[in-house]
């Protein structure tokens, strides 16, 4: 102790009181000691509550980052092949083991890809279970209650989310959780706890697990829910107990996390000074009190610069880190804060390259042309060109010679492509073999034609991969928008996506310039194929019969046959 400069904030408070309580009498003493208790149990507050802020911030976090997770499951298995699926979910998991297995179900509720530890549930249905039902009838995100898992046999929440043409549905890993809570509990307090309690007051996470497996209702909900719908209290005193209740609701998945502090048990510390009632001087007294006074200033200031860091720290500020205090309790909570901190930092960086990069090309990916297409656009430039590229015959590669040998082609491809990219242009992986240039260009979209004739002439050499030679063309729609033009991303997408299928028509490695006739056309074309669909509902359709003759010659023939040719008599096309 006489060694350690770093004074602690427990043996600096019981000196300044026992000081202030030996030389104090009768009531002037019980007075000092009801201020102190007031002034302690205020501190306690203060810690509790925002360790209960960081907490349900990180329970937010945690559930945003998980539901995140079944998104992009979603995107990242749409284009691959069904055998490959399972080892992909396996993959995207073990980034962020928020799960204890994560299922894909079509729209009939069937389980068509799971992690490959559950692979013998392929084929079983779930139309029975709530998440399906739920998200059939709308809802776009769905949290379940506690329930036991009949794959993994343990107690877990299930996450549900709506895609197009299926349903991601995760079984969380409720340990995980657990581990969210004590990670973030870093006071080593044992007279605290905190649980995460569903909408209905079932145990999820707790110091005693084996509420959540027994899916145990807590005794405190209906004060926990009151307290959460009046946003004035914040704090509740259980009647029964010196215990602090903080609680709160988190948003999406509908949960409860309430902190209790215990903080008669800390007070019991203090209890054997109330009886110790001493006779002293009043001068002697009042020194004692000033100097008390003083000791306690400066622990204030150092308790309000921490609250400062803290604050800023639960506001977001991850790159602020906590300074060193002059007590150790304050600098091993602040280094513990800091790491939490540090690991949500490298958490989000790592979610953002996820989300924003192809992982096979290092091309930006959709979901960066999507979200921030603007971003990439100068605001001085005279318009906007967007090229949509595909490669022709891409589907004959992977049959030939598999999809890995694909994959390094369409690296290949990639390279290409952005060796052709200036700092007037931008390419995205838009999926599969798709890219999509956005590029700053001139009304006449000549840089834009440019960039299509330099990369149609690009793959006119051979690529080589694994020592074979590949040949391999790509055709291009382009649609150019004028700076007067309200900017509208889906439908220069859209444009140049019928000028790429023009350019399909024409033959292979050309490019086409979308011209509205080509809208014109494709729409007449679509608005065929779903009239013929109503048909024969409108009785449009029917039959007409031309006789088949076997002829010998001009006077000797003979009736063969009929064929029967189907005719559409349409009342909005003729």
């Amino acid at each position: 102790k006489g060694n350690n400069r770093v004074r602690s904030l427990f043996y600096t408070l019981i000196e300044t009181n026992v000081i202030i309580i030996s030389l104090i009498i009768g009531a002037f003493a019980f007075i000092a000691l009801g201020g102190f208790r007031y002034y302690l149990i205020q501190n306690i507050t203060a810690k509790d509550q925002i360790l209960h802020r960081n907490i349900e911030e990180d329970i937010e976090e945690m559930a945003s980052a998980a539901t995140d997770v079944l998104k992009y499951v979603d995107q990242a298995t749409k284009d691959v092949p069904q055998e490959k699926v399972n080892e992909l979910i396996r993959s995207i998991n073990q980034v962020n083991p928020s799960f204890k297995n994560i299922e894909i179900l079509d729209q009939s509720g069937d389980v068509i890809a799971t992690l490959p530890e559950y692979s013998t549930d392929l084929g079983f249905t779930r139309s029975g279970e709530a998440f399906y039902k739920a998200i059939k009838s709308g809802m776009e995100t769905y949290w379940g209650i506690p329930i036991v898992s009949s794959t993994t046999g343990d107690t877990t929440v299930t996450i549900s989310i709506k895609a197009s043409e299926r349903i991601i549905v995760g079984y969380l890993d409720l340990h995980a959780i657990q581990q969210v809570i004590q990670k973030s509990n870093a006071t080593g307090n044992v007279y605290l706890s905190v649980v995460l309690l569903d909408q209905f007051g079932r145990y999820i996470s707790g110091p005693d697990m084996s509420l959540a497996e027994q899916r145990r209702v807590s005794e405190d909900f209906p004060a926990i829910r009151a307290q959460s719908a009046d946003l004035s209290e914040e704090s509740y005193y259980t009647p029964d107990r010196m215990q602090i209740l903080y609680t709160d609701r988190v948003e999406g998945p509908d949960w409860y996390v309430a902190l209790y502090d215990d903080y008669g048990e800390t007070l019991n510390v203090y209890r054997p000074v109330y009886y110790l009632i001493g006779v002293a001087l009043f001068t002697v007294a009042l020194f004692a009190f000033l100097g008390s006074y003083s000791t306690s200033k400066k622990v204030e200031n150092e308790i309000q610069q921490f609250i400062k860091y803290t604050v800023s720290l639960s506001s977001g500020q991850y790159d602020s880190p906590i300074p060193n205090n002059k007590f150790r309790e304050f600098n091993y909570l602040a280094s513990n804060m800091n790491q939490m901190a540090q690991s949500i930092l490298e958490r989000d960086r790592s979610l953002h390259t996820l989300a924003y990069y192809d992982s096979l090309t290092g091309l930006y990916s959709r979901t960066a042309l999507n979200q921030d297409s603007l971003l990439f656009l100068k605001v001085d430039s005279e318009a906007v060109s967007l090229i949509y590229i595909d490669l022709d015959d891409f589907k004959s590669i992977n049959d030939s010679f598999g999809h890995s040998f694909g994959d390094k082609v369409l690296s290949s491809i990639a390279e290409r492509i952005l060796s052709l990219c200036d700092n007037e242009s931008t390419a995205f992986r838009f999926g599969g073999d798709e890219f999509v240039i956005l590029v700053n260009d001139s009304i006449d979209g000549k840089r834009a034609l440019d960039f299509a004739k330099s990369a149609i002439d690009s793959t006119r050499t051979n690529i080589n991969v694994q020592n074979r030679e590949v040949n391999i063309s790509l055709s291009a729609g382009i649609c150019t928008f004028t700076k007067e033009t309200i900017f509208d991303f889906e439908l220069m997408l859209q444009f140049a996506d019928i000028a790429l299928y023009n350019a399909k028509r024409k033959g292979k490695g050309v490019f086409c310039v979308y011209e509205p006739t080509m809208d014109v056309q494709q729409r007449r074309a679509t608005d065929i194929k779903q009239s013929i669909r109503s048909a024969i509902a409108k009785g449009e359709l029917y039959l007409c019969y031309q006789p088949q003759l076997h002829v010998h010659t001009s006077t000797d023939y003979r009736l063969r046959g009929f064929e029967a040719l189907l005719r559409w008599n349409s009342s909005e096309f003729g």
